[in-house]
């Protein structure tokens, strides 16, 4: 009988550790800073880290549901993927959002409209890099040159102060164009620019273009703003134009003449008004001969 109760005994604290073992064990962790520390010695480990976490649930109530935090749609910026996307703060207080895919760099509605294209023609899918640097929104993604932005959005054919749609950015290096009341340049034909240094020894280059610009038919001259210093000692700076071209694409093969010997002096101006015919130009045709 003595035996029948002992092992009725043991086999009881047998069933009642098992069922004990598999209750859920819940420690709680005030300070978890430190977090993941892998390689490092077990003893030296502070309090707050662990090597490896299992189970682990973080800042929440054990046994309690969670929803995800509310998300919000932004908008669309097309149906390509997404390959960059910056937050464009300037000093007076007005923001934008960026983002480039395909072949397009896209600026954002904060308001639900829709985004607007602000350079087309790019290398497809390519990731870009972007900074803000002095109000100017500096993006690069290692095969194009470089593009620049500075919130500029008016792009009404024929108007004054509007680009041409499509192609607000410029390459950094350049200076950007925007049409000006004035009728010396051709009607409706298309320009672009670029620029030399001097300090009256050295001559430097930049390749850098500026954003092709489309003139109107009354609308025709054309003022470049953010023009690029150049290097400590510059006395004066040359700007070079193409002659007006009848469509985008034969830019790309247009020689680059001289508009005005000495075309800015000095180095501190970063505006210049062109209203100069292209009959009237210099002429001196883009060289990088001897130039650095």
């Amino acid at each position: 009988m003595l035996k029948r109760i002992l092992a009725t005994t043991v086999l009881f604290l047998l069933v009642s550790t098992s069922g004990y073992c598999q209750h859920d064990e819940v420690y709680v962790i005030d300070d978890f800073s430190k977090m993941l520390q892998s390689h490092i010695s077990p003893y030296l480990l502070p309090k707050n880290a662990a090597t490896e976490a299992r189970n682990v649930r973080s800042n929440s109530q054990y046994g309690s549901l969670s929803k995800r935090p509310p998300t919000m749609l932004y908008g669309s910026l097309g149906s390509f993927a997404i390959t960059s996307i910056h937050r464009f703060y300037k000093s007076d207080d007005t923001d934008y959002l960026i983002g480039t895919g395909s072949t397009f760099i896209m600026l954002g509605d904060d308001d639900g409209g829709d985004p607007i294209v602000l350079r087309d023609l790019l290398t497809t899918g390519l990731w870009w890099d972007w900074i803000t640097y002095k109000d100017r929104a500096i993006g690069c993604n290692g095969t194009n040159m470089c593009q620049k932005y500075d919130g500029k959005t008016t792009t009404t054919a024929n108007t004054d102060g509007a680009r041409t749609a499509n192609i607000l950015t410029a390459d950094l290096g350049a200076p950007f164009a925007e049409l000006n009341a004035g009728s010396n340049l051709d009607a409706d034909a298309w320009y672009q620019y670029k620029m030399m240094f001097t300090d009256g020894t050295t001559t430097w280059y930049s390749e850098a273009v500026s954003n092709p610009i489309l003139t109107g038919s009354s609308v025709q001259n054309i003022t470049l703003t953010d023009i690029p210093l150049g290097p400590s000692g510059t006395t004066f700076r040359n700007i070079y134009r193409t002659e007006g071209q009848s469509a985008r694409a034969d830019l790309a093969s247009a020689t680059f003449k001289l508009i005005v010997d000495e075309t800015i002096s000095g180095n501190t101006s970063q505006t210049y008004n062109d209203a100069i015919a292209d009959t009237s130009m210099e002429g001196t045709t883009w060289s990088t001969t001897s130039k650095t």
